[in-house]
């Protein structure tokens, strides 16, 4: 049996400051990341093929409902790219505060250990610890109701 927990962030109370210190956290968990965007987000999908398009598998566009998938290995790159001290002002939020990725998934090897999903405002970390629980909960703001539980452990 595992232990997993999923909250969600209302969109109204959501300032984002905790999405840089929770991705840098489940980064050092991480081997894997995928990215998905829909394909109408043009600018941020852009911005990824310019950035750090060499460190992606880049997934076909038309398979995959109107979405743009990235997969690949974390790299360095790609850590800087979303810890870049350019993410701590706006440039993680689009122009209609959104988080610019519409979900974040990392995997250590094939086992999923962090998502978040609908721009930053979803969360799902499986295999859970006490030590992931206390931090995420340091991190997020106060109103939060996290729904924890065990189930069987998760693989994908």
């Amino acid at each position: 049996m595992g232990r997993h927990c999923s909250f969600e962030v209302p969109l109204r109370d959501n300032n984002f400051d905790y999405w840089v210190p929770m991705i840098k956290f489940f980064f050092e968990k991480a081997n894997y990341i995928e990215v998905h965007c829909w394909n109408k987000e043009k600018e941020i999908i852009d911005e990824i093929l310019t950035e750090i398009e060499d460190e992606f598998e880049i997934k076909d566009t038309q398979k995959y409902d109107n979405m743009t998938i990235f997969k690949g290995p974390l790299t360095n790159e790609i850590k800087k790219f979303f810890l870049s001290t350019n993410i701590l002002s706006t440039n993680i939020i689009t122009t209609i505060d959104e988080l610019k990725w519409f979900s974040v998934f990392l995997r250590h090897n094939s086992v999923l250990c962090f998502c978040s999903s609908h721009w930053g405002t979803e969360f799902f970390v499986p295999n859970v610890s006490q030590e992931d629980i206390t931090f995420i909960q340091s991190i997020m703001p106060k109103n939060i109701k996290y729904l924890i539980y065990d189930s069987p452990i998760i693989e994908s």
